[in-house]
């Protein structure tokens, strides 16, 4: 996608007037932030799959993530033989 990143710290106001935020981690991937404090963040809609018309940064992002990390060389294959019972 080569979009230029970095990480710095920002302030709480920039979260509030930014056009879309999002939130990314190992089990929520990429969710779209629609609000903070009770702000609606852009226009209330960045990320939403069900928007088939979403050209939205945050869509883009989470269509290429699925694409990349969702293929199943990424991921962990478990037998059924490895799984231990817990007690």
């Amino acid at each position: 996608m080569n979009i230029p990143t970095f990480e710095r710290t920002v302030e709480l106001t920039e979260l509030y007037i930014a056009d879309e935020v999002f939130a990314c981690g190992t089990s929520a991937f990429i969710a779209p932030v629609i609000e903070i404090d009770g702000r609606k963040i852009g226009n209330n809609r960045a990320g939403h799959e069900a928007d088939t018309k979403n050209d939205s940064l945050t869509a883009k992002i989470q269509e290429k993530y699925k694409e990349l990390f969702m293929q199943s060389i990424y991921l962990t294959k478990i037998k059924p033989s490895n799984y231990r019972k817990l007690k």
